[in-house]
């Protein structure tokens, strides 16, 4: 309800063509699923913006963008308290479980949330959380915002799928240690 009526101010504001804050919140929660950083600069999201300004004003850009760099936030935060702070046993989750029990909140309606994209992103993450010995840090987003450029600078050209596999071992293992306790 929040982000409708701030996209109500907004709208009344600016003047804004077509705009409605449900549709453009889809579109950021879809941007977000694929990557959780956002950038303004990137061509398909200046575009997708643009669509909502009635002219070319730089103010009215900032003040969406501003928004959107609010709503990423507030995205990562829920991401990372799913990750944290529930009672789901996600070390236990299959790669393509992880992923849809982590993206299926942001995911838009009549989107799979399990795609190459958003596999690669939960690969990363949980890689992450097992170099972290699934701790919470207390710079999360910064330190894997790192980890994941460092995944991208690999050269190798099938690092994705070293990863995948190296965390779906991982999986394995954990499960059979469970079985073995019960």
């Amino acid at each position: 309800m929040e982000t409708l009526n701030i996209f109500a101010v907004v709208k009344n504001l600016f003047q804004l063509n077509n705009f409605t804050g449900k549709a453009y919140f889809q579109f950021l929660k879809g941007k977000f699923c694929v990557c959780p950083w956002l950038d303004t600069q990137e061509e398909n999201f200046k575009i997708e913006v643009k669509q909502y300004i009635c002219d070319q004003n730089a103010h009215k850009y900032k003040v969406i963008c501003s928004y959107a760099s609010h709503k990423f936030t507030q995205l990562r935060n829920q991401l990372r308290k799913m990750v944290f702070h529930s009672t789901m046993d996600i070390r236990g989750l299959s790669l393509e479980g992880l992923c849809n029990y982590l993206y299926r909140p942001f995911t838009p309606p009549g989107e799979s949330p399990v795609d190459q994209k958003r596999m690669r992103l939960t690969v990363a993450i949980r890689a992450f959380l097992f170099s972290k010995k699934l701790e919470e840090c207390s710079k999360f987003w910064v330190e894997f915002k790192d980890f994941y450029d460092a995944i991208g600078r690999d050269e190798r050209p099938n690092i994705w799928e070293l990863l995948q596999e190296k965390e779906e071992r991982r999986i394995r293992r954990y499960r059979e240690e469970q079985d073995r306790e019960k």
